[in-house]
This record gives C-alpha cells, sequence and structure tokens, in this order.
C-alpha cells in the first residue's frame, strides 16, 4: 500500500475500500477534482469581474444605466466569444465569492458586480 502524503493524512474524504486507481489513491484523486473546481470557478469569477466591471463591449454586453446585465444574455455572449460559463458556473460564483461583488437581483435573472 502507498503511503499518503503529510498533507493528505487525516482528512475527511470519502475511500471506497479497495478502491486504487494507477497506484494513487482515491484521496489524491478527489483533491485534484476539487482543486480543479475551485480554478475554474475563479477563472470564471476573474472573468466576469472584468466584462462586468471594466469592459461589457469586448462581448457586446449591454448593461443599463445601474450597471446590472442580463444573466441569459451575459452567459449567451460570452459562451459566443469562446467562453464556456453555464448558469449553475454563475450561480456558484457568486455564491461563494468571499468578497460578495456580485449580486443578483431578486428575480435573479440579472447581475452586476459591485
Amino acid at each position: 500500500m502507498v503511503d499518503s502524503p503529510v498533507w493528505l493524512r487525516d482528512r475527511p474524504v470519502y475511500q471506497p475500500s479497495g478502491f486504487r486507481h494507477g497506484g494513487v489513491t482515491t484521496k489524491v484523486l478527489v483533491w485534484v477534482r476539487l482543486c480543479r473546481m475551485n480554478r475554474r470557478l475563479t477563472k470564471i469569477s476573474k472573468y466576469l469581474s472584468f466584462i462586468l466591471r471594466h469592459h461589457p463591449e469586448s462581448i457586446g454586453l449591454k448593461l443599463d444605466a445601474e450597471r446590472w446585465a442580463s444573466v441569459a444574455e451575459l452567459i449567451e455572449k460570452a459562451n459566443a466569444s469562446g467562453k464556456s460559463i453555464t448558469l449553475e458556473q454563475v450561480q456558484q460564483v457568486v455564491a461563494k465569492n468571499e468578497h460578495r461583488i456580485f449580486s443578483f437581483s431578486d428575480d435573479q435573472a440579472r447581475i452586476r458586480c459591485t
């Protein structure tokens, strides 16, 4: 049995008994997936901040006078410009952002960067 690195020991991670993949334990696989998800959401957060704060015109997005943008239009234009973003990812970014710079309107149809 391969010993886990020090930084993975005693972490609460689901590990099916006896499951191994290429000599790498399930703990490592789960950790890598979590890191990738966090990196992806961070990239989306930075992209949304760039678009909503500085250059909405770069993807053809129109903001109203109070700097609100349609979530559907934002996703559509971002995907058309080569970024792969889903509604679920935008919702995760808004919910998990530590600085609370993004906010949804009451009906969650519009978004802005404060």
